[in-house]
């Protein structure tokens, strides 16, 4: 039985995210201010995660290049409290929320429907 995890919550609780690439857990980090190492296992994701890297939000690890994760490990380490980067990126969507985003898609087909 797998249990679901609500973002926000663990947003609350955690001080640094490693995960792999996914849309919506980058979204809910950056909100949240909280560092991140990104481990992308699909193509997708590491577009994003470059697209984030390159915009100095988070830290990359490619698995298939793990010899070279000394640097980017120490690179995470070294942002373990939120840059100013990030405080900027959480401060310019301040009150935006996946969950309405998606309860408001959710009404639109229900109304089209």
């Amino acid at each position: 039985c797998k249990k679901r995890i609500d973002p926000e919550s663990l947003m609350e609780s955690c001080d640094a995210i490693i995960m792999t690439a996914g849309h919506g857990m980058i979204c809910d980090a950056l909100l949240g201010q909280k560092p991140m190492l990104l481990i992308p296992i699909q193509l997708e994701q590491e577009l994003l995660s470059l697209a984030v890297a390159q915009q100095r939000l988070a830290a990359v690890a490619f698995p298939h290049s793990i010899k070279k994760w000394e640097p980017v490990l120490d690179t995470f380490m070294a942002q373990l409290s939120p840059t100013s980067a990030l405080r900027a990126y959480a401060a310019k969507y301040q009150g935006y929320s996946s969950r309405q985003t998606i309860e408001g898609i959710v009404e639109r087909i229900v109304n089209y429907l």
